[in-house]
């Protein structure tokens, strides 16, 4: 199922919040379960296991297991995880039945904006030697 979004407007709203500060680190953090309930719904169901990946490598980012991201690609993960969170966007979320499609094409955008980040990442992951890199 494609997306019919702005790809421009998607990409300014994150540009928008591509410099992430601790405290949005922070909250992104604090927020975690919620995010992952929220993300279980609907059209960010299919994102679920990206969104997770995202966490992941944020914690591993932030406790200095894995340094080997650009520090865009965190900013990226984690405008995204705000924009997830946040009520106020393109779309309310509290609307039945689309209140969510603008963060799953948020999510998508991302996903695609960092996806050799994110390989890299996963090969790292699954190859076992987690010590710091």
């Amino acid at each position: 199922m494609g997306y019919n979004f702005d790809e421009q407007d998607l990409s300014r709203e994150l540009e928008a919040r591509r410099s992430a500060s601790r405290e949005d680190v922070d909250k992104v953090l604090r927020n975690e379960e919620k995010i992952k309930k929220m993300a279980k719904k609907g059209h960010l169901a299919r994102f679920f296991e990206d969104i997770v990946l995202f966490f992941q490598l944020l914690k591993d980012f932030c406790s200095g297991k894995y340094k080997q991201v650009p520090l865009k690609t965190i900013a990226a993960i984690v405008g995204t995880l705000v924009y997830v969170l946040s009520p106020i966007d393109i779309i309310p979320d509290f609307i039945p039945g689309f209140g969510y499609l603008d963060d799953a094409g948020v999510v998508e955008l991302c996903r695609r904006l960092i996806k050799s980040d994110i390989d890299k990442y996963r090969a790292w992951k699954e190859s076992g030697n987690q010590k710091a890199a």
